[in-house]
């Protein structure tokens, strides 16, 4: 292995020594942002570790944690390190079932929570759980066993900073869990900072200390953590904490990212908006906007420019594409996307506004990125060549929906130690050859980029025979902007038939224009708007083969979210939920065709 460190301790504390008047993160408050740097969390964590080892955590206890991104989060992360225990993160859109389940099964004995809410709600798991001595306000409340009090007591009683071993774990990451229990993931110490370096090299110098990013991912999730927490530590580099999504507008234009790390939802929800608006403009100024998209295309291809393309190209550079950029901060030079695959429409839009998106393909159990598009190998629609560290090949022998592709199976140090107290769900996962099976169904070009082809556990067949892989079909119809969440269904049936949520915004604005009285119930039952979602799936479905097309599609206007159980807090849809819930409506459009 090639990194730097022997553990994450070593290489927390080398960061706040090396950066330490640097800002590393920023809280908003109010209209602005109130920043940590380098040096206070050095010092954070060294008092929140002698507080934690004042209640008796100990090397290899576990540490569990409900709270969105903050400060706080990171200080617990790393405080619980330096004592050679393991964080064990959740996420505050969990429900109580989920929370008591991963407490439970990870035998956690102390839990940081730093919502008010969710203090009240679990406050009493200490009589209930026989492990768990204390949940911990991570807010001032007044108790004597508070994130402040704690820091006050370690801050007079300093614990000694633990080192652990390389393969010591640094934690469990439970999976979403899209069927059943969430699964632990136990990732060492190794596994994490084979990934940095893995990212290090790829970037080949791309991260700085100068770098600022604009963090909203999850920390409870892997990727988010990687990126605006180990990463962040890795390089020096600072990041704003996104209180509120909704906000985020206003966040970009505060903070002035450098870079920025996503999923595709909020990239095609950028460029959704850009879109409409430059289709209400109409006229030049949307043929402009068209067109420079194609002719930016073009000249990335290597192809030559005619003197007009490059008037209309250098004009809406001018026109449309600068002030996008403002948008953003108008430092933001590159961004990274990752959890599904991102539409090339919306790579190509990324592009043409100056920065570039690299995709990648991993899972918490390979600890994220086995794939990268990197500045010097990038092809927009792929998610990259392996990673130093990872080996990545296909099993064509799994039932599959083409020629040439296959399982994704990953060797290397990249992968988990297995998964907590499941060492059957362990040997079914990671072959005896020590190969990992993702479950997800990819091909490889020939100069050795991977494209995605869905999930294997989603794979059905018609009553013809024919294989459906739902989720790439899916991801393209989202392409649309009228068309926000989306199910494909057919196990055994004659065809295809789909939920679709619209976007009502844009269906909104396109009733408006129909002059659609919205005021009176049931506005959405409009002929015109079924129509229209009609002709939108038409649209983006040329692409599909015959037998994948859709014969039947209902609108449903209550939308998918982690709160009503029928997304995973990382958004992936619970199909089997979700068909429970609406099996009535699903066997009606059936039964029509």
């Amino acid at each position: 292995m090639g990194a730097r460190f022997q553990n994450l301790v070593e290489m927390q504390r080398n960061a706040c020594q090396v950066h330490h008047k640097r800002k590393m993160y920023g809280t908003k408050l109010g209209k602005s942002y109130i920043w940590t740097t380098y040096g206070e969390f050095g010092r954070l964590v060294d008092e929140f570790r002698g507080g934690l080892a004042s209640l008796g955590v100990s090397r290899g206890d576990k540490v569990a944690v409900i709270a969105n991104n903050c400060v706080e989060w990171a200080v617990g992360a790393y405080a619980v390190y330096g004592l050679g225990a393991h964080y064990v993160p959740m996420y505050e859109s969990q429900k109580m079932e989920d929370w008591q389940y991963i407490i439970r099964d990870s035998g956690s004995n102390v839990l940081l929570v730093t919502n008010p809410e969710i203090y009240g709600k679990t406050v009493g798991l200490t009589g209930e759980i026989g492990h768990l001595s204390h949940v911990i306000p991570m807010f001032e409340d007044g108790s004597d066993i508070s994130y402040t009090q704690l820091c006050k007591t370690g801050r007079d009683n300093p614990k000694p900073v633990c080192s652990p071993d390389q393969e010591e774990p640094m934690g469990l990451i439970y999976t979403s869990g899209t069927t059943g229990n969430p699964k632990g993931v136990i990732l060492s110490h190794k596994n994490l900072l084979t990934e940095l370096d893995a990212l290090d090299q790829v970037a080949d110098g791309l991260f700085s200390p100068e770098d600022r990013g604009l963090s909203f991912l999850p920390w409870g999730h892997l990727m988010g953590q990687i990126q605006e927490v180990h990463l962040l530590l890795y390089n020096g580099y600072s990041s704003g904490l996104v209180k509120d999504i909704n906000e985020i507008a206003e966040d970009f234009a505060l903070v002035r990212p450098t870079i920025f790390f996503s999923v595709p939802r909020l990239f095609n929800k950028i460029y959704d908006g850009v879109y409409q608006k430059m289709k209400a403009r109409g006229g030049l100024i949307f043929s402009l906007f068209l067109n420079a998209i194609q002719f930016h295309q073009k000249a990335f291809r290597g192809e030559s420019l005619g003197v007009t393309e490059k008037i209309r190209l250098g004009l809406a550079q001018k026109l449309i594409f600068s002030k996008i950029r403002k948008l953003f901060g108008d430092r933001l030079r590159l961004s990274f996307s990752g959890g599904a695959s991102l539409s090339k429409e919306v790579a190509e839009f990324m592009d043409c506004i100056g920065v570039p998106v690299y995709e990648g393909f991993g899972q918490t159990e390979t600890t994220m990125a086995v794939t990268m598009n990197t500045p010097g190998g990038r092809k927009l629609g792929s998610v990259g060549r392996p990673v130093p560290h990872a080996k990545v090949i296909l099993d064509t022998s799994v039932e599959s929906t083409a020629e040439g592709e296959g399982e994704i199976v990953v060797y290397g140090s990249l992968i988990m130690k297995g998964y907590h107290n499941l060492p059957e769900e362990t040997r079914k996962t990671i072959d005896e050859d020590g190969g990992l099976r993702t479950g997800d169904l990819g091909r490889f070009d020939e100069d050795g980029y991977l494209y995605l082809t869905g999930r294997i556990k989603e794979i059905y067949k018609l009553e013809n025979g024919k294989y459906i892989s739902p989720s790439p079909m899916e991801e393209v119809l989202k392409n649309s902007p009228f068309i926000n969440q989306v199910m494909i269904a057919g196990a055994n049936r004659l065809n295809n038939v789909a939920l679709i949520i619209p976007e009502e915004l844009a269906v909104r604005n396109f009733a408006q224009e129909q002059n659609m009285d919205m005021d009176k119930p049931g506005w959405q039952k409009d002929p015109r708007i079924y129509q229209l979602i009609e002709k939108e799936v038409d649209i983006f479905s040329r692409s599909f083969k015959k037998f994948e097309r859709l014969a039947r599609f209902e609108l449903i206007w209550d939308e998918w979210s982690p709160e009503n159980g029928l997304l995973t807090p990382t958004l992936k849809l619970k199909r089997r939920l979700i068909m429970e819930r609406y099996q009535e409506l699903i066997d009606k459009l059936h039964r029509v065709n």
